[in-house]
């Protein structure tokens, strides 16, 4: 190891050192090194608080040192002491960015950067308390839910969903486990979440405002998730699903003390050696443990291999880790409103320096809420008014005089009414927000070093609030001509209709020869649109059921109350109500998804091997959820069932045992087969002799005496395959 100054110069090369110790952590992708130095050491002088040591790996900075009689004892930690440097004093914001984009934003000016980084999904970073560069990094890993490696000497972070990997490594007591520790806890476990986002946001319109997930207990234990950070919905979504699922399960940590065996001999390097993040198998009969878990922590002792432990999890962190963190970022509302400093903040690929973040601020930012939901109103209007247009023609058909056309229009009219109303309840609510500023404008003259540039600033706000004004005008306007338009548009439909009535009933009895009833119904809604049309002809009824919103299209038909529905991006099947119980299958950009009253079977889909991601393949997934994946057949006609063929079958399901089951006649055309363990074997249905011995004589020869002798030996038999040759002799 190197030892360099406070200054960057290198003072020496530190040997004779012992018990060195470096620890890893998954969650903050931060290290640790320790390590003990005689007292009287040549370099102890040189061995400084402040001062750096270097490995070939990594720069660390010595921030602890405890003196004893022989040894003293150092600690130092990952040098990222430019990042922990950069402090944003009246706080930090990346409002829907990804996270290289707010990483290079926080680093600008550190010289770190960020290096690998394959994550497209954009979120919101708000911290209005004093804050630095490193806590923003570590605040992005728990809200982008990914992990980090830090590569201290080329100053880069590299960024992925997840570390390490699944190489089939495991630690096996007796070979390579000598001691485990499970802790387990359900102290914050929950089967049920409401994510709220700001301002309340919720996702109501997914049919219930909850996420739910029963993959350990049928339980219902309801937990209500709040966090400000949050104004996309779909980012809600994904997060809450994410968090339930390490919630609904107990946590359990794992501690073992492990020998590594790849760093004692190269010949087990490529078959025992693990790091942090890779995902393991233990297997205790101590403690009657076989489970798969990732390494979350990892404690190395480079010179003493076989003193190494590990920290194993289902979880990288405890749901109340996050949730102390996602507490810290609600404060934001309240420290917006005292905050008078300027914040760094970054929204829609460029930054501001916001001189001014008081409650001139917070009124502001109420006034453009009003005006997007004026603007959104209008939308709504616009539409509505549409869809009249569209269906007078299709309407007439269903009224037989113009007086009740007439009463129709109203109706509608009097529903686009209630919209303009609505235009104009949101400009009254702007004009009361602006009266709010002006009365404000006296106090926060003082934040302003000249009248000018509090003019300047009223004078923008101003201009904002006439443009919305000018819109509501312009909407109540767009909404009278169309009114006026429809009208016209059905008085003469209606006559044309009355005229033709009588000829077209005649027509319509001669096409056919049964009763037929025709009934079509279109509901229009302000968040989404039903279309239903039912067909009845004598006592057989058919039909279609189309519901649409902005965020899914849901499809009904032939009476029944299955459903298909295009939501998330991905097609869904449910067998009646659209709930997590009445799934059945999801096809996705990853495959076909399969569920079963309200369990996740698994999947067919495509994916790539852990081990070269260049190897791609096409993949049968069973989900811990499902017990079995069976190849099954129907014996005859009517049999009612099915019979597997091949099955595999987890322990206690269709078969006791876990593994692969035949369930009929295996003919293996004269291939070969490798690798195989027989138990129990008969041959052309015959039992085989097990456990015998079989006598031989190998060699018969003259004694000389007059006498004949032998030599003898045996050959061993086990489930019928002879596994032992001679194996000794005796002369009679």
């Amino acid at each position: 190891m190197q030892i360099f100054n406070d200054k960057k110069q290198r003072v020496g090369i530190l040997k004779g050192f012992k018990d060195r110790k470096i620890v890893k952590t998954l969650n903050s992708g931060d290290r640790e090194l320790s390590f003990k130095y005689p007292s009287d050491g040549e370099k102890v002088d040189q061995l400084k608080e402040e001062y750096y040591i270097r490995t070939k790996d990594d720069e660390y900075v010595i921030r602890k040192k405890k003196t004893g009689v022989q040894f003293n004892e150092y600690t130092a930690q990952l040098n990222v002491e430019e990042l922990e440097g950069a402090v944003f004093p009246y706080g930090f914001e990346s409002k829907e960015q990804t996270i290289r984009a707010c990483l290079e934003f926080a680093f600008e000016g550190t010289g770190w950067k960020v290096g690998v980084c394959q994550i497209t999904k954009k979120r919101t970073i708000n911290k209005d308390e004093e804050t630095n560069a490193w806590d923003v990094l570590q605040d992005c890993l728990s809200t982008y839910r990914v992990e980090c490696k830090i590569r201290s000497l080329e100053k880069t972070i590299d960024i992925y969903e997840q570390i390490g990997a699944d190489r089939g490594r495991y630690f096996i007591e007796g070979l390579n486990l000598k001691k485990l520790t499970v802790t387990s806890d359900t102290y914050d476990f929950y089967t049920r979440l409401i994510p709220l986002g700001k301002d309340g946001i919720g996702i109501e319109w997914l049919g219930k405002p909850y996420l739910e997930n029963y993959q350990y207990s049928s339980k219902i234990k309801t937990y209500v998730w709040s966090d400000e950070r949050y104004t996309n919905t779909t980012s809600l979504i994904e997060d809450g699903i994410a968090k339930l699922e390490e919630m609904s399960k107990p946590y359990v940590a794992y501690k073992a003390d492990v020998i590594d065996l790849a760093r004692q001999s190269k010949k087990y390097s490529s078959v025992f050696d693990f790091d942090i993040g890779d995902t393991v198998w233990m297997i205790s009969k101590s403690t009657k443990t076989k489970e798969k878990q990732r390494i979350v922590k990892l404690t190395e002792y480079p010179e003493s291999p076989q003193s190494n432990t590990v920290e194993l999890s289902n979880a990288t962190k405890t749901f109340a880790e996050v949730q102390q963190e996602a507490t810290d970022q609600a404060k934001s509302e309240a420290i917006k409103i005292a905050n008078s400093s300027a914040k760094k903040v970054l929204e829609d690929g460029y930054y501001t320096k916001t001189e001014v973040e008081t409650h001139i601020t917070a009124s502001k930012e109420e006034i453009e809420l009003g005006v997007s939901k004026t603007y959104e109103t209008k939308t709504i209007v616009d539409q509505k008014i549409k869809s009249v247009n569209d269906l007078t023609d299709e309407k007439l058909t269903e009224y037989s005089t113009t007086e009740q056309m007439q009463a129709a229009i109203n109706l509608k009219a009097e529903e686009i009414d209630l919209e303009v109303s609505k235009v104009y309840e949101t400009k009254t609510s702007v004009t009361e927000k602006i009266k709010s500023v002006n009365d404000l404008t006296d106090e926060k003259l003082t934040l302003y070093s000249t009248t000018e540039e509090m003019n300047a600033a009223i004078k923008v706000q101003a201009e904002a609030i006439d443009l919305s004004v000018s819109k509501t005008y312009e909407t109540k306007t767009t909404v009278t001509e169309k009114i006026k338009s429809a009208n016209e548009l059905a008085q003469s439909a209606a006559d044309t209709a009355e005229e033709n009535a009588n000829d077209e009933t005649d027509k319509k009895l001669k096409e056919y020869s049964t009763t037929k009833e025709m009934n079509a119904a279109i509901k229009l809604k302000a968040d989404s649109i039903t279309t239903e049309v039912n067909k009845k002809v004598n006592n057989s009824e058919f039909g279609t059921k189309i519901t649409q919103n902005a965020y899914n299209v849901r499809v009904a038909w032939n009476g029944n109350s299955k459903y298909i529905q295009l939501e998330y991006g991905q097609l869904a099947i449910y067998n009646g109500d659209v709930t997590a119980a009445e799934k059945r299958a999801v096809f996705d950009e990853r495959g076909n998804h399969f569920y079963r009253d309200g369990y996740y079977v698994g999947k067919i889909g495509t994916n790539q091997w852990s081990g070269n991601n260049a190897h791609k393949g096409l993949v049968f997934d069973l989900d811990y959820q499902g017990k079995y994946m069976a190849f099954a057949q129907m014996k005859s006609q009517g049999a009612g069932s099915y019979t597997t063929m091949l099955c595999f079958s987890r322990a206690g399901s269709i078969y006791d045992q876990y593994g692969i089951h035949l369930g009929c006649d295996f003919y293996g055309h004269w291939f070969d087969m490798y690798n195989v363990d027989l138990h129990d074997v008969n041959i052309n249905g015959y039992g085989v002799a097990d456990g015998k011995s079989i006598p031989i004589v190998t060699e018969i020869h003259d004694n000389g005496n007059g006498t004949v002798g032998w030599t003898t030996s045996s050959i061993s038999v086990r489930g019928g395959m002879i596994t032992a040759v001679p194996q000794g002799s005796a002369n009679i």
